[in-house]
């Protein structure tokens, strides 16, 4: 019998698990989710959630994965066929197949745009636009069809690349490089936004007249986050469109100027 592949360490093996399950949820909508629900509160049920969740559904998926010695398929076609009902049991455990299917689909297009952006930042493509309405130009054209297909198919050789090269060769020694590196680009960010000079400047912004202060609500973080998202949407119904958020980015801009 063939020996399984397996993780060569525990640290490649925690590497995986947080980059499968750190997705883009995490990275993009996280920051608009805390603003629109309660600011710092709003982390008291994420952080539940997570516990409950990582320490209920992952390890029982892992367990499950492990006993069986199969694939979803297989896994759940061999907890039904004791009660006789094999091909139950295996049409259910195409629920999940699908499921990765379509996720890997939508990551597919979001690899394309990161390695995109990645190259675009070495060559100074990604920030060549001058203003915000030719970033979002750059952006519709990449976003449409058939208009980043070639960094795509570069993704994906990418991909598989890495899949060809098994568990321990290929996604073990890919994750151990990554979300270090993944972790060093979040640590620099927050540098870099702490140590920006015009952020000095908008201090005596802060004792200016404040709507929120006169309507005593400066201190109801959740009302406070959920009048800005009101108004910086375009998509709201106060009439303005992306008038407010264009020109709080343009203001910012030329003060920095």
């Amino acid at each position: 019998m063939n020996k399984r592949e397996s993780f060569s360490s525990r640290w490649g093996f925690i590497c995986a698990c947080i980059g499968s399950a750190v997705g883009m949820g995490n990275i993009w909508m996280f920051p608009t989710r805390v603003s629109l629900y309660g600011g710092g509160s709003f982390l008291i049920p994420y952080f539940i959630f997570v516990i409950l969740i990582g320490s209920t559904g992952v390890i029982g998926e892992m367990s499950f994965g492990r006993a069986a010695k199969a694939g979803p398929i297989d896994a759940f076609g061999i907890a039904c066929e004791k009660k006789g009902k094999r091909k139950v049991g295996e049409a259910l455990g195409m629920i999940p197949v699908f499921g990765s299917l379509a996720m890997a689909i939508g990551y597919t297009v979001v690899m394309g745009w990161i390695l995109r952006y990645a190259v675009g930042t070495f060559t100074g493509a990604t920030l060549s636009p001058e203003n915000v309405d030719e970033f979002g130009a750059a952006f519709g054209k990449m976003a449409s069809a058939f208009g980043n297909n070639i960094w795509q198919i570069l993704a994906l050789v990418a991909c598989m690349l890495i899949l060809m090269l098994g568990v321990g060769s290929g996604i073990e020694k890919a994750n151990k490089i990554m979300m270090p590196i993944l972790f060093l680009l979040f640590v620099g960010l927050q540098n870099f936004l702490l140590d920006i000079d015009c952020l000095d400047e908008l201090l005596p912004w802060t004792k200016r007249f404040n709507l929120f202060d006169v309507l005593k609500i400066s201190r109801t973080e959740i009302r406070h986050s959920n009048i800005l998202s009101w108004l910086l949407s375009p998509n709201e119904n106060h009439g303005l469109g992306d008038a407010f958020l264009k020109t709080i980015i343009q203001t910012a801009v030329q003060n920095d100027d």
